[in-house]
Parts: structure tokens; sequence; C-alpha cells
């Protein structure tokens, strides 16, 4: 909305105003790049950080991939996604498509199989 502002003054906006028309930010959801095995009191995401330029010399940044590349450390809620597991017989061959999901869940499931075989 600032951009927007910038570009049309004319345009005259009271800050309830603003307020009333914007969009409340919606959760994201991002896909975790760990396993509980090798990482068992946290969790690790793997996920760009979005920063792009605007004009000759603005630069701007992305709402969430910004925020959790300063956080130290961040509250949140994992839901469980059943269809997503490695076969029980470590010696099983997978084939990972990212369909979707992107990489996260391949990195998870390397670090599961990495725990595994230093458990024997």
């Amino acid at each position: 909305f600032v951009e927007a502002l910038e570009s049309w003054r004319s345009v005259q906006l009271t800050l309830v105003r603003l307020i009333e028309i914007a969009p409340a930010n919606q959760p994201r959801i991002y896909s975790i790049a760990s396993s509980p095995k090798a990482v068992p009191q946290s969790v690790e995401l793997c996920c760009g950080i979005v920063k792009y330029k605007v004009g000759p010399t603005r630069i701007c940044h992305g709402l969430c991939s910004n925020f959790l590349d300063r956080a130290l450390e961040i509250a949140c809620k994992v839901k469980p996604c059943p269809h997503m597991y490695l076969p029980e017989d470590h010696a099983t061959p997978i084939v990972c498509v990212c369909g979707g999901t992107g990489i996260a869940p391949f990195l998870g499931f390397l670090q599961e199989r990495a725990a595994q075989r230093q458990a024997g």
C-alpha cells in the first residue's frame, strides 16, 4: 500500500480508512525441512528470502521471509502430514518428486535416513 500511495499522491487516505480496507495478513504455510530424529527440539525451514528493487533505489523486503531471516526463535504450529512418510524398511529405495512442496520435506527425509543409519 505504501508504494501505491507514494505513486498516486492525489489519493487522500486516512489511517483509519487504510486499516478498514487493508486485508489482514494470512498465515504462511511452510514445509518442515528437518527430521525430529536429527533436530528433536526444533524444526528447520527451507525458504527463499524475498528482496526486490522498486524504481532506481528502493529495496523492498518480503514480509514473512525477512521476519524469519532476522528471528532467532519463533513460535509455530506444526500440523501432521500423514501422506508424507518414509518406508519403514530403511533399505527401500525412494523416489522424491517435489510437486507442490518444494525441496523442504526431502531435506527432512535425508536427515531422517542419516539418523536411522547412525542408530543402526
